[in-house]
């Protein structure tokens, strides 16, 4: 799950952070949560207005830098990019694997699951042609749509450990944003090691730090990496949900560097292309963003 967290904590993305420290006559502590203590931080000066107004153009290059447009899904390899574009409701990316494999990693939430078959169905993908669910974590924004398969027919995947989480204080974290967790068989328990799905082998990676459970699903004959919600661009995921560690997760994350990837696929935001510009990425987190987990 991605929501923006303080930013003096470091933890936005970088494009908001130099938003918000390029507005004058801010104050010192530049907390959204102050907005009802602090007598400057009014529509009356006007820099509200300014903030807004940046954050919109900012969205808009944002959209408007897009490689993927329209219902153009497919990337490349039988690899469809699922895109979520709305800033202002929070889903997950999803993506799904053609040819011989035909799984769908990360769902998103059970509300917004026709709008993403409706995209598939657009690109040839119908409901019935999916065999698994690859979840890389149990948070609602990216699990809780696996409830609407069938599980005779479809393998819903999640690792032991997410399970174990899922069965205690991951299960609470539902209940925070006003919904239950799914009522649902989970039938393909996924460990650390090979992983075979169709004709193609995968690698599940351990993990955790956003979640105990979290995975990465590494695609070596492609160098493709499903990281979910543990790195983006120029960003990580949250520590401060339930189950959450910093420390695992910089751990977590100096693993995934290791590995040879020409194609990063994280959970919120947008790809990364190119191995260079992959490792560039890792070193800005390294960098300027571990300080502050």
């Amino acid at each position: 799950m991605w929501l923006p967290q303080h930013p003096c904590r470091g933890h936005w993305p970088i494009f908001y952070r130099l938003i918000i420290l390029n507005i004058n006559n801010l104050p010192i502590c530049r907390c959204w949560r102050r907005v009802g203590k602090s007598p400057p931080l009014t529509w009356r000066n006007g820099w509200i207005r300014k903030w807004m107004y940046c954050m919109r153009q900012k969205i808009q290059d944002h959209k408007n830098n897009r490689k993927r447009k329209g219902s153009e899904m497919k990337y490349r390899d039988d690899i469809y990019i699922y895109e979520w574009a709305n800033y202002f409701d929070n889903n997950c990316n999803s993506y799904y694997i053609g040819g011989n494999v035909q799984a769908l990693i990360d769902p998103g939430l059970t509300r917004y699951l026709p709008d993403l078959l409706n995209q598939m169905a657009n690109d040839g993908i119908k409901k019935k042609d999916i065999k698994y669910v690859i979840n890389t974590h149990s948070h609602p924004d990216h699990f809780q749509g696996s409830e609407l398969f069938d599980q005779e027919k479809v393998k819903i995947a999640l690792h032991r450990k997410e399970m174990d989480f899922l069965k205690g204080v991951g299960g609470e974290l539902y209940g925070l944003f006003g919904i239950t967790v799914p009522q649902m068989q989970i039938n393909m328990q996924m460990e650390d090691g090979k992983l075979e799905l169709g004709d193609q082998v995968f690698k599940v990676i351990s993990i955790p730090g956003h979640t105990p459970g979290s995975i990465g699903l590494y695609w070596p004959v492609k160098k493709a990496l499903f990281c979910g919600d543990v790195v983006f661009q120029q960003n990580v995921g949250r520590t401060d949900f339930p189950g959450g560690n910093g420390s695992l997760l910089k751990k977590s994350i100096v693993t995934l560097s290791d590995l040879d990837i020409e194609l990063l696929l994280p959970g919120h935001m947008g790809m990364i292309e190119g191995h260079d510009k992959i490792q560039d990425n890792f070193n800005i987190i390294i960098q300027n963003i571990f300080p502050y987990i």
